[in-house]
C-alpha cells in the first residue's frame, strides 16, 4: 500500500464512478481498476459496492475512506512543515486561485510581495473551484483565494472585497440597453438571458449563477456550451459563440478584442471573495502580508 493508493481511493470515492476519478487523475480507467483490485486483495475486503451506480463504499470502505484522509492530509503537512524547515530562508506559501483571477490579479501583488517578504516562494495552484476546495482539504495548498464555501466550515475566511458580477457579450451581438453607468451599460437581463450562453458547471460558483439568472427570468435555458474554466468561456465569447458571465476582478486586465461587458437591470448580483485556510495561519507573517496587499490591489 502506498499513498498513491489511498489518493485514487479518495478520488473514486468523490467523484462516486472509476472512469470519472480516472480522468481527474489523469490515468487510465483499466489502471485505476487495477490498482482497486490490487488494493482490495491486499486488504481482503471490497471497498466499493459494485452493483451499485454510482458507486458507494462498503461499510469497511467507508472506514478506509476516512482513514486514507487523514493519512493524506497528515503526509501532506509533514511533507509542507519538513519543507519549511529545512529551509531557514526560504519559506513556501501554496495559494489556490481560480486561472482567470490569477493572470488579472497576481502579478503586481506578488511583484510587492516579493519585495516586502523575500525569502518565501509563491506556488500558484491555477484550478476550477472545486479541484481547490479538494486541495484545501488534501492540504495541497496552504490558502484558497475564493468566495466563501459553506463546505469549509474547519477553515478561516478572511473577506477581502466585494466584487459585483457583469455579463460578456461578443462585440458582434446586439444586447438591448436599458441605461448607462459610470463604468458598463446597463443590459436588458430577459433579452441576455435569451442568447447562445456559455455556462460554467453547477459545481462552480458561476455555473450556479447562470442558473439563478435563468430561474429569475423564467427563459429557456439555451446553453451552447458547458465548460470548467471562466478563461475558456470568455475565450468562446471572443469567437462570437455565445454569451457569459464574468466576475468583476476577472476585467482588471484590458479588455478583450470582441468582447463588450455589461451590468444587468434586475440582478444585482455581487460576492464576497477572499481567504480560507486553517484556522490560525491567517496570523502568519507571510499570510498576513498576501492578505493586505490583496486587500490594498481590490479595493482601490
Amino acid at each position: 500500500m502506498n499513498f498513491n493508493a489511498l489518493r485514487y481511493v479518495i478520488k473514486i470515492a468523490e467523484e462516486q464512478n472509476i472512469t470519472k476519478a480516472a480522468e481527474k487523475l489523469y490515468v487510465t480507467q483499466s489502471a485505476l481498476s487495477q490498482n482497486l483490485r490490487n488494493l482490495e486483495k491486499e486488504l481482503d475486503f471490497q471497498i466499493f459496492d459494485r452493483e451499485t451506480s454510482p458507486l458507494i463504499p462498503t461499510e469497511a470502505g467507508k472506514y478506509f475512506i476516512e482513514w486514507a484522509k487523514r493519512v493524506v492530509y497528515s503526509e501532506n503537512e509533514m511533507r509542507h512543515q519538513l519543507l519549511n524547515l529545512s529551509r531557514t530562508q526560504n519559506r513556501v506559501l501554496r495559494i489556490g486561485i481560480s486561472p482567470q483571477k490569477s493572470i488579472n490579479i497576481f502579478p503586481k501583488v506578488l511583484k510587492n510581495f516579493y519585495e516586502m517578504q523575500p525569502g518565501c516562494k509563491v506556488i500558484l495552484e491555477e484550478h476550477p473551484s472545486d479541484v481547490l476546495l479538494d486541495m484545501l482539504e488534501m492540504n495541497e495548498i496552504d490558502i484558497l483565494f475564493d468566495v466563501q464555501h459553506s463546505e469549509c466550515v474547519e477553515y478561516e475566511f478572511v473577506p477581502i472585497a466585494e466584487e459585483r458580477i457583469h455579463i460578456a457579450v461578443p462585440s458582434t451581438m446586439d444586447i438591448k440597453i436599458e441605461s448607462k453607468e459610470e463604468d458598463y451599460p446597463v443590459a436588458e437581463l430577459s433579452d441576455v438571458m435569451k442568447k447562445p450562453f456559455i455556462s460554467l458547471s453547477e459545481k462552480q460558483y458561476l455555473g450556479k449563477v447562470v442558473k439563478h439568472l435563468y430561474e429569475l427570468t423564467e427563459c429557456i435555458p439555451n446553453i451552447v456550451m458547458e465548460c470548467r474554466s471562466a478563461e475558456m468561456a470568455l475565450q468562446m465569447v471572443e469567437i462570437g459563440l455565445g454569451v457569459t458571465v464574468v466576475p468583476e476582478f476577472a476585467m482588471k486586465q484590458k479588455e478583450q478584442d470582441g468582447i463588450r461587458y455589461y451590468s444587468l437591470n434586475g440582478s444585482d448580483i455581487r460576492r464576497v471573495v477572499g481567504i480560507s485556510c486553517k484556522k490560525g495561519m491567517e496570523q502568519q507573517m507571510d499570510v498576513k502580508k498576501m492578505i493586505e496587499l490583496l486587500k490594498t490591489f481590490l479595493n482601490k
